[in-house]
């Protein structure tokens, strides 16, 4: 049986596409071990030629096309390809350590182990540096139920720090929610919330490369429209699995909590985007009454273990007070066009 499948989503990052590949290539793991499953999402650039040169010269990676879904819907048919034990997602680009996931799948096989977590770090950098993973995983690293680590410790909501047991997955009966929201976030909750065994270590196992051409970098105000709207529906999604959570009262007081804070959390960045971006005073006055009218505006329940700074509590005054919000709106933007001035 193939130990784990990692599956890459791609489109139209052909320039950074070779890195990707070249560091899951470089891994402590039998090239006969595990697959590679790139899936192609409708992507009009030169992708699929960089692929088809690296499968040329390695037979453990496999291409597939489609029109364009989306990255997490293209997840979704990663994992119904997949014929690994263990799953892990990365985007494509974006790049890993070196000989990492042999390390971690053995130890995933002798602890029996639902999830492995690691660190990420944010870069503009090619590299990082190699970290001593295999020696922590041989002397042994602590293990929680999925509720106990829900209510002890923050967690990413991008599932890329994250290495799954598929079959758990499976029984579990989770996949990335279909619609236009950050999916990641509601997915790697549920995934925390169901699991009985996780270990995880500090390593900065993933690069994260920062970009202008990503999806959270674009200035346009279409854009901004439709990307504060993914941050909407993201809250909706979140809203619909922490009802269903508290109806189950398995949740420890701490852990709701904090799914309450990831689920605010989407409304809060979204009025930051809002106030960063071009859309007009009235524009935004009518997003804020949609959310109002859907019982998130004004913000409750974000101030909690997570979000706890002094920067987050002056924020969401400002963000919960109309006549301090488009003051403080009107004077971010004058000061972005006066400092334009000046470069």
């Amino acid at each position: 049986m193939i130990r784990l499948s990692i599956i890459v989503p791609v489109y139209n990052t052909e320039k950074y596409l070779a890195r990707c590949l070249d560091s899951l290539i470089h891994q402590d793991i039998p090239s006969e071990d595990y697959e590679i499953i790139v899936i192609n999402d409708g992507s009009p650039d030169n992708s699929h030629q960089i692929v088809h040169d690296y499968m040329s010269k390695h037979t453990n990676i496999s291409y597939h096309e489609q029109s364009n879904k989306g990255l997490f819907e293209t997840r979704n048919v990663g994992i119904s390809l997949a014929k690994g034990k263990y799953l892990y997602f990365i985007d494509s680009d974006d790049f890993i350590a070196p000989n990492v996931m042999g390390s971690i799948t053995s130890y995933m096989d002798r602890e029996e182990i639902d999830l492995f977590g690691f660190g990420m770090v944010k870069t503009t950098s090619s590299s990082i540096p190699a970290v001593s993973t295999k020696e922590k995983l041989e002397k042994g690293v602590e293990v929680y139920d999925g509720l106990t680590y829900l209510s002890n410790n923050d967690y990413a909501k991008e599932s890329v720090w994250l290495v799954i047991n598929r079959e758990f997955l499976t029984a579990a009966g989770i996949s990335h929610v279909k619609g236009i929201g950050f999916a990641d976030g509601l997915f790697t909750t549920e995934l925390l919330y169901n699991a009985r065994r996780i270990s995880v270590i500090p390593d900065n196992i993933y690069a994260y490369f920062q970009h202008a051409g990503s999806i959270l970098n674009n200035p346009s105000p279409d854009h901004y429209r439709k990307l504060l709207r993914r941050y909407e529906a993201s809250a909706e999604d979140f809203t619909g699995f922490r009802q269903t959570v508290e109806r189950d009262n398995k949740l420890p007081k701490p852990a709701l909590e904090r799914i309450r804070s990831k689920e605010i959390s989407y409304i809060f960045f979204m009025l930051i985007r809002a106030l960063k971006s071009n859309l007009s005073i009235n524009e935004i006055r009518q997003i804020l009454n949609r959310l109002r009218a859907n019982n998130y505006y004004p913000m409750r329940g974000f101030i909690g273990a997570d979000h706890k700074g002094i920067h987050y509590r002056i924020l969401l005054v400002i963000l919960n007070n109309e006549f301090l919000l488009f003051p403080s709106m009107i004077g971010y933007r004058s000061l972005k066009s006066l400092l334009k001035i000046f470069k």
